[in-house]
């Protein structure tokens, strides 16, 4: 069965599968604005995989509101091997790419119900065509693609939740 994580109470739930993913542990990369991510999976509340890759931070702005943006950079050919095998240690049917893209969703997604934020965040899933159709994955055409050619695979706007104080 195909992936599809929901947010749920400070993580993403898919519940057809018994999979569970918690924001990752975020630890500052080897350059400045590199962050790597570390995400544990569980299934039937037993930690079973993991996966671990990096991505970028930065502000941006949209709408006249400061954003933080944070990338996940998912198309370098070792992390989608590390999905794949993921793919078959979680024993997940289906296709590949579905998978990929599924398991993306439910990266983002572990962050969609948090307030703990004053700001905006925006979390980004992204892949390259090239290192997928290298071991036969196609991408469908009508996903958003950047500039750069990167391909979006999910991604979630969390609002800010401005800190709400009580009088004495």
């Amino acid at each position: 069965m195909t992936l599809h994580f929901v947010a749920a109470y400070g993580c993403a739930v898919d519940s057809a599968n018994s999979l569970v993913i918690y924001p990752p542990r975020m630890e500052p990369g080897p350059t400045p604005g590199e962050i790597e991510y570390q995400y544990s999976i569980y299934k039937n509340d037993d930690r079973r995989d993991g996966l671990g890759f990096f991505g970028l931070h930065t502000l941006i702005e949209e709408a006249g509101e400061t954003v933080r943006l944070f990338t996940m950079d998912l198309g370098q050919p070792q992390v989608i091997n590390s999905m794949l095998n993921v793919k078959e240690r979680l024993q997940v049917d289906g296709d590949g790419f579905d998978f990929i893209r599924g398991l993306a969703e439910g990266f983002v997604k572990a962050f969609e119900s948090r307030t703990d934020n004053t700001e905006a965040f925006r979390y980004v899933a992204l892949t390259q065509e090239g290192p997928l159709q290298n071991i036969g994955l196609v991408v469908p055409a009508h996903l958003p693609r950047l500039s750069n050619g990167q391909v979006v695979l999910a991604e979630v706007l969390v609002e800010a939740h401005p800190i709400v104080r009580s009088v004495p």
